[in-house]
Order: C-alpha cells, then structure tokens, then sequence
C-alpha cells in the first residue's frame, strides 16, 4: 500500500481546527470500534455500514427538504456545501451544474483521527470505504447518483468526490 500523503494547508483558522478535532474524535471511535469488534470475532465492518449509512440518510432527508424536484447538483452544493466544511477538508469544486458537483478534497481529518489513533494502515482504506456510506447515502435519499474515485486513505493525493444527476 502506498504511503498515505494528508497534511493541511490551512493550520490557522480556529473554527476549521474545532472542526477537524471534532471530526478526528468521530473517527477514533469508529477506527478503535472496527479494531475491536475485529479482535473479538464481531463483524464490526456490516454494524459500522449501518450505523454510518443510517446517519447518511438522516442527512440527506434534511436536504431533500430544501430541494425541488427536479434535484439541481448546484442547489444541492449550496446546501452540502458549507464554508467551514469546505475549508475543513481543503475541498476544491472542480464541477459544480445542475447536473453534476465533482469535488476534489485535499486534506482528511478522518484520515488523520485514524493515523493518529495508531489504527494498521491497511484498515484506513476500508474504515474510509465504510465513512463513505454516509455521502453514499445523503446522495441516494436526496435523489442524487454518487461516485467516488481517488482516496487520500488508499495513498492518493485527493479523493475525487462525485455527485451526479441521477438518469
């Protein structure tokens, strides 16, 4: 496995750093839970799913509520999309229409929370997959497709975050 490369650039903004904490605190819980349910014989990989998947659907109704039918991927970004969010995981808009919003994220503070944890780096990538079922989620109860491509967890210098007009 490549080594994995995540260092922010913004270091200097207090709200971002509250938020980063936050998220690497999130993220400890769910890496050391997989760890452990690992250990003790439990399928912890199909709980966390669950759990994170639910919570995705929980967000992505919240959404829906605020958008029309047809769902336009440049109203849903302005929903999804928050300034401190934005800054928090360095993201990059590389598309962002009615009918798609491409997201380039330049920094992870899950990925961080998990390093820092001292969780294997061979179970980041699967503990990323498994946080991924949340915008897997958000996306599918908004009525949007979604994508996801490069990974900071698997040693890529992005993850390439994709939400598309459903066809």
């Amino acid at each position: 496995m490549p080594e994995i490369n995540n260092k922010p650039t913004i270091t200097d903004d207090e709200k971002v750093t509250i938020n980063r904490n936050a998220i690497e605190h999130r993220a400890t819980w769910m890496g050391l839970s997989y760890e452990a349910a690992k250990k003790s014989g439990v399928n912890g990989e199909q709980i966390l799913r669950s759990a994170v998947a639910q919570t995705g659907c929980l967000h992505g109704k919240l959404i829906k509520q605020k958008l029309s039918e047809p769902v336009e991927l440049n109203k849903f970004a302005d929903i999804f999309l928050t300034p401190v969010g934005m800054k928090t995981f360095e993201m990059e808009i590389k598309t962002k229409t009615k009918d798609a919003l491409k997201i380039n994220f330049h920094y992870c503070p899950l990925v961080s929370g998990w390093l820092k944890a001292g969780i294997p780096a061979a179970d980041i990538p699967k503990l990323c997959d498994i946080a991924m079922e949340g915008d897997r989620n958000i996306a599918k109860t908004a009525g949007v497709g979604f994508s996801l491509g490069k990974t900071i967890a698997a040693g890529d210098d992005i993850c390439e975050v994709n939400f598309l007009k459903k066809k």
